[in-house]
């Protein structure tokens, strides 16, 4: 079948679902989000950040006999991946889920900036 072409007709309610199951809504067709949603989100945020950071210096100390400064590149590289993790959750919000990017830059300065000082203050402190 050369040339033949599998066809997807989406109707209005699919229009906004995406492949991965996932559906964004603005904030205006969708209903307001609830304090508790916005706290368990964070929170949830949290413990991403801070489970990637516990992996980080785990590998860090796992080469810290071979490469002296590793807890020193585990911290960095903490840092750059929660910096771009962060940064696709504030794209997220504001490209998929209409918010303005005054509205999710201090989410995005609180996500980010709690993860990141707590491994700063971990590798100046304890390691």
């Amino acid at each position: 079948m050369e040339g033949a072409r599998l066809r997807l007709r989406l109707g209005a309610a699919d229009a906004e679902t995406l492949s991965a199951g996932f559906t964004f809504q603005t904030p205006a067709a969708s209903t307001p989000t609830s304090t508790l949603d916005a706290i368990v989100r964070t929170a949830l945020f949290f413990t991403v950040g801070f489970l990637l950071l516990g992996v980080c210096l785990l590998l860090g100390r796992l080469f810290m006999g071979n490469y002296p400064s590793a807890n020193y590149a585990a911290t960095i590289a903490f840092l750059s991946l929660w910096l771009v993790i962060s940064g696709f959750n504030l794209w997220v919000g504001v490209a998929k889920a209409g918010y303005t990017l005054g509205d999710e830059l201090p989410i995005f300065l609180l996500i980010f900036a709690v993860p990141a000082v707590v491994a700063i203050i971990v590798k100046w402190r304890f390691l």
